[in-house]
């Protein structure tokens, strides 16, 4: 399954999971240290617990979260991993920083397929620099003859999004 996928498949699960396990528990905030993420709690559940659990959706959007766990059912161990990882840093971000990356998302997947790609792989390669390394990198020619204002942007407000503080 591409990267790009596991990502749709991310935040598809990740806001109406959430909600719904939130609402069940009652309990604001983050889940208390030690204890497992949603996916990985999702993923423990005996699969007729899971069902009732899923089932307190409504229809069209339990049948969509069944399908985005089944999807995420095929996926490699290491791409569960990364995708929990991934998952549980969005989980500790605030809100307002969580639509940021929704909205980053968003504008990653309204460009051309070519330029997705390039960008995407960019993404890849900032998140492996320290903050210094990326620093040099937008400051950089390179940088700014290979991307668009709107690329530029898009890496740069990313970077923001990896260097917030948490909670």
């Amino acid at each position: 399954m591409s990267l790009r996928r596991r990502s749709a498949l991310f935040l598809a699960l990740a806001a109406p999971l959430a909600a719904l396990l939130a609402n069940a528990q009652r309990r604001p905030g983050p889940p208390p240290k030690g204890r497992p993420n949603l996916v990985d709690r999702l993923r423990a559940m005996p699969p007729a617990e899971r069902r009732r659990f899923l089932d307190r959706l409504p229809p069209d959007r339990r049948k969509q979260a069944e399908d985005r766990m089944d999807q995420f059912d095929r996926l490699t161990p290491e791409e569960q991993q990364e995708l929990a990882r991934r998952y549980e840093f969005f989980q500790k971000l605030p809100p307002a920083r969580q639509e940021e990356a929704r909205r980053l998302y968003r504008d990653l997947n309204a460009l051309p397929p070519e330029r997705h790609a390039a960008v995407r792989r960019e993404l890849d390669q900032l998140r492996a620099m320290s903050s210094a390394e990326r620093a040099t990198f937008f400051r950089g020619r390179a940088f700014k003859s290979a991307y668009n204002r709107k690329e530029r942007s898009l890496l740069e407000d990313y970077v923001s999004l990896l260097e917030a503080p948490l909670r």
